[in-house]
């Protein structure tokens, strides 16, 4: 009966041969997050009943070992795993040093612009990664003479177990029965993320299409065939161990070829899974792009919002109160929002992950010219999508207090506003004035202009501007304290 070895660096002597165990997997599922992934594969092992040393080297390069989880698919076998062991760093050549330590091995020496070919015996290996003190360095003997440090580039005989050169997980099993058996294998892991991203082009109908597509990046180490993705969207509480270095290889970008390319989508606990349909292969180094949502004919309208007053972050209203000056600072800068439904009316009423949302117009000769993008956050079906996608050119305004007072005897301020908005273009524009009542929640508004509320402190007003023109609208506000 066939039975799986456990190679330890730490103890192995130079052979001409190095054994390895030997198993299968395949099925195998990637569960992937926003920064890591649960990868869980099929495996067939052979194992003897009782304790058994098996080692399995198709894992990714950065598993969190304690995360391991490994099963028996038939429910009537139990395996127990008594030891593990996780090899993250594969062999390099401070770990075949140690291997050939007390040994002698050749070494290409470069002397008078030329190479030559010594042998020396590696007395000491050194210890990788340590701060390099004499009692760290690699000591060898050559020609009779002690050195410290290597004498040139250690050239060593070939392996004859490639399967070194790779990550493991070593266990020590016990099973309840012998034979051929399938078994589970999960485990967290980094080294994979994925992101939405989503092109919206502008028709002449004042309609949008859409097009979402999935970005899955893999720098685990590991290449995956014929697996089957799953992308989770939601905050999912995760804490990351200590990140560990690893080469990110040069992105292949590889697309879709269907437009309806069946990704399906489903709750889950309280997040959202995201199922690429059939089995893709995701090469490590690799990313893939997969379109997941297409629609047309998706209404929107553009909000065109002045918030003139200049405010720092995280004011006091209390002091601010009887400052004059606080607010007198005015933009011009016109904000463009996006306004989008979210709703299947609409042609859309589906969960959006978080991700970055472009939009396109046409040209009249139907070329695409980009006007703006931003990232929205995880979005719900039936909500709206507010997108700042700029500042309007041909829009300005410009806000000034005309007249401010305070009366300390009746505990009030009294402030006047003045606002002119300014339409450069040669068709109409509805501004919506946005204003902050910075001073206090306990005011009183008197305008010619019936003013919305959105909250105790902010009020909007929508103003049509015609064509070329500019307008003028004044309020004032009286705060008691």
């Amino acid at each position: 009966m066939n039975r799986t070895i456990r190679i330890s660096f730490a103890s192995i002597a130079l052979s001409p041969l190095l054994l390895a165990a030997t198993n299968t997997s395949w099925a195998t599922n990637v569960t992937i997050y926003k920064d890591f992934a649960v990868v869980q594969d099929t495996l067939e092992l052979t194992l003897q009943s009782g304790s058994n040393e098996v080692t399995h080297y198709d894992i990714t390069r950065q598993l969190e070992p304690s995360s391991v989880i490994l099963s028996a698919q038939d429910p009537n076998i139990t395996l127990i795993i008594n030891e593990q062991n996780y090899l993250a760093t594969p062999l390099d050549q401070a770990r075949l040093l140690e291997m050939y330590e007390g040994q002698e091995i050749e070494f290409k020496v470069r002397f008078n612009d030329h190479d030559t070919v010594q042998k020396g015996t590696i007395l000491r290996a050194g210890k990788p990664g340590a701060a390099h003190t004499s009692a760290q360095e690699v000591m060898i003997e050559m020609d009779g003479q002690l050195r410290f440090g290597l004498p040139g580039t250690p050239v060593f005989p070939p392996l004859a177990d490639h399967s070194l050169l790779k990550p493991q997980l070593s266990w020590t099993l016990s099973a309840s029965q012998a034979g051929e058996m399938p078994v589970n294998l999960s485990y967290l892991t980094q080294g994979f993320g994925w992101n939405a991203a989503y092109n919206f082009v502008q028709t002449s109908d004042n309609t949008l299409t859409a097009a979402g597509w999935l970005t899955i990046e893999n720098t685990s180490g590991k290449d995956f065939s014929k697996s089957q993705l799953k992308l989770v969207a939601g905050d999912v509480n995760k804490i990351n161990p200590a990140p560990e270095a690893y080469n990110r290889r040069v992105a292949k970008v590889m697309m879709a070829d269907s437009v309806d390319s069946g990704v399906t989508e489903k709750a889950v606990d309280e997040f959202h899974l995201y199922t690429v349909p059939g089995e893709l292969d995701l090469r490590t180094g690799e990313t893939k792009q997969v379109q997941f949502l297409a629609g047309q004919g998706i209404r929107y309208h553009t909000d065109y919002v002045y918030d003139g007053a200049r405010l720092p972050y995280g004011y006091d209203a209390e002091y601010v109160r009887t400052q004059r000056d606080f607010g007198a600072q005015s933009k011009t800068e016109v904000e463009i929002f996006k306004v989008v439904e979210n709703k299947a009316e609409n042609g859309l009423g589906k969960p959006l992950p978080e991700g970055t949302i472009r939009f396109y117009d046409r040209d009249t000769d139907g070329a695409l010219i980009f006007v703006g993008e931003n990232r929205i956050a995880h979005t719900p079906k039936d909500e709206t999508l507010r997108i700042f996608t700029g500042n309007a050119f041909d829009l300005k305004g410009e806000r000034k207090q005309t007249d401010f007072s305070v009366n300390n005897s009746s505990r009030s301020a009294s402030e006047t506003i003045e606002i002119t908005l300014k339409n450069r273009k040669n068709s109409d524009a509805t501004f919506k004035v946005v204003e902050h009542l910075y001073r206090g929640p306990n005011h009183q508004i008197t305008s010619q202009e019936n003013w919305t509320e959105d909250d105790a402190t902010t009020i909007h007003l929508n103003v049509l501007v015609p064509a070329n023109s500019e307008k003028t609208i004044t309020y004032a506000v009286n705060y008691r304290w």
